[in-house]
């Protein structure tokens, strides 16, 4: 199906939805172009951290009116509550979240596995590489 040009953006689809932006919202739209989750969040376009609507294991992050991150469901509920600065988009289950200058890890069912300490953290396949202050380690992960 070919959806008319009605958006000012839009992002891929995932999971069979997808983001896009009507009258400075963020909803999501079906392959038919059908709404399922409403216009209701704000789209930020000063986002510097240019997060991605997209969704990953049923979830997807998402702005509130303050400008925090949160997490929502396909429904559009909050799953995870609006207090990040930042949630980027999984990486091998896992999603890396920024609090002020510093950022913390959250595993795939949304509970942190890293605190807000990092000054760095790069998340691989079976390992992740952090930095709190001038060294780096690794942690092993389980391989999932």
């Amino acid at each position: 199906a070919v959806i008319p040009e009605q958006y000012a953006h839009a992002w891929v689809f995932s999971e069979r939805l997808a983001a896009v932006v009507s009258s400075e919202k963020v909803g999501f739209i079906d392959r038919q172009g059908k709404t399922v989750i409403d216009f209701q969040f704000p789209y930020l376009k000063d986002n510097a951290k240019s997060v991605a609507f997209v969704f990953r294991n049923g979830y997807s992050s998402m702005y509130d009116m303050s400008g925090k991150c949160g997490v929502i469901d396909k429904k559009g509920k909050w799953v995870l509550g609006p207090s990040y600065d930042c949630i980027h988009t999984p990486q091998y289950g896992k999603r890396i979240f920024d609090v002020g200058k510093l950022s913390g890890v959250l595993d795939d069912s949304l509970q942190i596995l890293l605190p807000a300490e990092y000054k760095y953290i790069q998340l691989l396949e079976h390992y992740m590489i952090n930095k709190m202050e001038v060294r780096y380690r690794l942690v092993m992960m389980e391989k999932y």
